[in-house]
């Protein structure tokens, strides 16, 4: 259930965050204030520095590097979230690595990637890894439970599917030459 809603999380502020975005460009009348001050972007990556505070970080296709204070979400599709600030609530990652080394009063979950605790990491929530590894240092806090689906030990952890994904199905091509590809090459 914790699961279903971190997900409903992410679409809520990836809907409101795209709303956003879309106000801004359209530029037919001048941009309003919506409530959600959100730095989204497609395919490249976003940084917030150590003196930001915005309601949300989302990156679809590239990485997210915070270390400002986020007061709802931190969400990274198809790209790695690493975090050292401050997070309201979430930490999520699709097809990325989550490296958290701040308070999340949330959960952190990575899915088909790995999520790796810091010494300073501070999770409120579970911390839930699916198709990857949870690697936690001795001094990281976790206030929830602990929880790896499809861990590395089950056919690789699907780490080949994220591989193919990231270096094959992003560029639009069915092969390529990289780490963890030799299944496809082989079907």
């Amino acid at each position: 259930f914790r699961f279903l809603a971190v997900l409903c999380t992410l679409h809520v502020v990836l809907a409101s965050a795209v709303r956003a975005d879309a106000v801004s460009v359209a530029g037919s009348e001048p941009a309003k204030k919506i409530k959600a001050d959100a730095r989204v972007s497609v395919g490249r990556g976003v940084t917030l520095g150590a003196d930001e505070t915005v309601d949300a970080v989302v990156a679809v296709f590239g990485s997210v590097t915070s270390a400002g204070t986020v007061r709802e979400a931190v969400v990274a599709v198809g790209g790695d979230a690493e975090v050292t600030g401050p997070v309201g609530d979430s930490v999520v990652t699709v097809l990325g690595r989550a490296r958290v080394n701040g308070r999340v009063a949330g959960e952190v979950v990575a899915v088909l990637g790995d999520v790796e605790l810091g010494p300073d990491a501070d999770v409120m929530g579970d911390v839930v890894a699916i198709g990857g590894d949870v690697i936690r240092d001795p001094k990281a806090r976790v206030g929830g439970h602990v929880q790896q689906v499809l861990s590395s030990n089950f056919m690789g952890g699907l780490k080949g599917l994220h591989a193919w994904f990231t270096h094959c199905l992003l560029l639009a091509r069915p092969l390529a030459f990289a780490p963890q590809l030799g299944w496809a090459w082989g079907v």
